[in-house]
């Protein structure tokens, strides 16, 4: 089968109409994506054996509600904020009264300023994002291209984010790969940006029925978390356990390990040994992020054992960055991109 794109249909559930999205593949690897939810990544399918394809993505293309509070699974996208964000202010209240935050604030200006509220991973999730030039599908790739201004975000976004900027996302299969590359360009002509950027891979994997399922790669710090969600500054090294078994890394923030190998990148893996499976999810600063060596690269973990799943999100920048020094800061007319793949194998 040669490499292909085409429209097609998802159900919304309820009489809605269905959501558009945009298949794109080849002989090893199939995906979709839907523009006008987020440009969120919504099927994963891997060629097992001669002709078993096998999805490996949470309530892949199935937009209708999920029953009571079970999670919509898929891959949403985190932008400008991944996590929550806290003001100073917000966090001296929080340890007199005890509780967290209701919502989400953070400083647009460097060293303080006016404080703006943001959602929970930021509202690139809730944009209509449109097909771009340089979809295309030929001998070699599949590759679609999307893009997202402000004018295509939730009104609300405006207020809550006051900057002109562009968003470019490329996905491309290649082989049994998908790699996204995350544009961002700053069109503001006179004020730095921040923001951090991330996805929510949710994969429908074996892991939160059997014991065995472990991770591994070069994210073996675990960062602890406070009780509103932020970074305490402490962690605990777990390289020397080599495989973390999933059930015990399903609410973790993980950072990059000390003593990791500088030459294998930033790459987790999420392996399934009863079913042979293992998920590898790497990500990396582009050509013009390379110089944003503040932002760090995390994995991010989160499971449900009843619903099934298990998340193994890419970060670049993590809990409450938007308010400390983990943030991008893009001046006025620059650009910086961030790189993730995916890719599958069987053993």
């Amino acid at each position: 089968m040669a490499y292909f794109i085409e429209s097609s249909a998802a159900p919304a559930g309820d009489g809605a109409e269905p959501v558009r999205i945009i298949r794109f593949g080849g002989p090893a690897l199939r995906a979709c994506v839907a523009p006008s939810r987020g440009a969120e990544l919504c099927s994963l399918q891997v060629l097992r054996g001669d002709d078993d394809w096998l999805e490996i993505i949470h309530r892949a293309n199935d937009y209708s509600a999920p029953a009571g509070d079970s999670w919509a699974g898929k891959s949403p996208t985190l932008w400008p904020a991944v996590g929550r964000n806290f003001t100073a202010t917000q966090l001296d209240a929080a340890a007199v009264s005890g509780e967290r935050p209701s919502v989400c604030k953070y400083t647009a200006a460097a060293g303080g300023g006016e404080e703006l509220e943001i959602p929970l991973h930021g509202f690139a999730q809730n944009a209509v994002w449109r097909q771009a030039a340089g979809t295309t599908a030929d001998a070699d790739a599949a590759t679609v291209v999307l893009e997202c201004t402000p004018a295509d975000a939730p009104d609300s976004s405006k207020a809550q984010y006051p900057f002109e900027w562009l968003l470019r996302m490329e996905l491309r299969v290649v082989e049994d790969t998908l790699s996204v590359t995350f544009t961002v360009e700053n069109k503001d002509a006179a004020r730095h940006m921040p923001f951090s950027v991330g996805t929510h891979p949710t994969f429908c994997l074996p892991t939160a029925d059997h014991a065995n399922a472990f991770l591994s790669g070069t994210h073996a710090l675990d960062l602890k978390l406070s009780p509103f969600s932020c970074l305490t500054g402490e962690s605990v090294d777990h390289t020397e356990r080599r495989k973390l078994p999933a059930l015990e890394f399903c609410d973790n923030v993980m950072g990059r390990s000390p003593s990791a190998d500088a030459g294998d990148g930033d790459f987790m893996e999420l392996v399934s040994p009863d079913s042979g499976m293992t998920v590898r999810l790497s990500q990396k600063l582009g050509a013009s992020g390379k110089r944003f060596d503040n932002a760090p690269l995390y994995f991010v973990m989160w499971a449900d054992k009843a619903q099934g799943f298990f998340c193994l999100e890419p970060w670049c920048g993590g809990p409450n960055s938007l308010n400390g020094s983990d943030a991008v800061r893009l001046a006025p007319g620059a650009k910086f991109d961030w790189v993730h793949e995916f890719r599958v194998r069987f053993e």
